[in-house]
């Protein structure tokens, strides 16, 4: 909604509803990421951010039911939404949605499959399993990488090194191959990677499937 010109936001605001009021048969508005022109106002809002703010909260208590339109936003981050976005009469329906559980990540992993050539001993159910805690959106990057890799390596079908290694990038960004660490360095890393590993292990219901030295984006090896 934002530009650089004042009160551009809330004239799109205002021209939102407008044209949402002028559909007949009714309609859904849905605002993605609303708390990019929702925050707290005593937070880092600027003056456009606010007017757009003031301005959808105004759209918002001018409804009735008989507008027949659904308002719908998504947000990762509740808790820094205003206040008054909450309040009955508003946003006042909360849905929470987890990351996908077991079945919804075999659902996934069917949908990025559908068109991809894998190997015959990849195991999907041993993905949808290592893919545990990780968003729809986090999975279907993975085999998008794996994808890519198979076309850099000039081979027709995709594997589970492909796979594993779409896996690491996703998670912990692209193998740091040209970094030279020291012998003392690698130790360090070492003995560290392998305390974690010591320490999943002692613990019930854990399962520690890798460790790895090679440095990454965001650490230096992880387990």
């Amino acid at each position: 909604f934002e530009e650089a010109v004042v009160g551009m936001g809330a004239r799109r605001m205002r021209e939102l509803f407008r044209q949402a009021r002028s559909y007949p048969q009714g309609c859904i508005v849905f605002i993605d990421e609303i708390d990019a022109i929702g925050r707290k106002r005593y937070s880092a809002n600027t003056g456009h951010a606010e007017q757009t703010l003031n301005q959808l909260l105004n759209e918002l208590d001018g409804f009735h039911s008989r507008d027949n339109i659904v308002i719908l936003a998504a947000t990762n981050s509740l808790n820094v939404l205003d206040s008054a976005l909450l309040r009955p009469g508003r946003f006042d329906r909360q849905i929470f949605i987890p990351l996908p559980n077991l079945k919804g990540r075999r659902e996934i992993i069917r949908l990025c499959v559908r068109k991809l050539s894998l190997k015959s001993d990849v195991d999907l159910e041993e993905i949808a399993a290592m893919t545990k805690g990780l968003s729809g959106a986090q999975i279907a990057n993975i085999f998008n990488e794996a994808s890519i890799l198979s076309i850099r390596q000039n081979k027709k079908l995709v594997d589970y090194e492909m796979i594993f290694e779409a896996y690491d990038r996703t998670l912990m960004g692209p193998s740091l191959t040209s970094q030279t660490l020291t012998p003392a360095k690698k130790r360090i890393v070492a003995y560290h990677e392998a305390g974690h590993a010591v320490i999943g292990m002692s613990l019930p219901e854990t399962i520690v499937k890798k460790i790895t030295i090679i440095p990454r984006w965001s650490a230096g090896g992880y387990t």
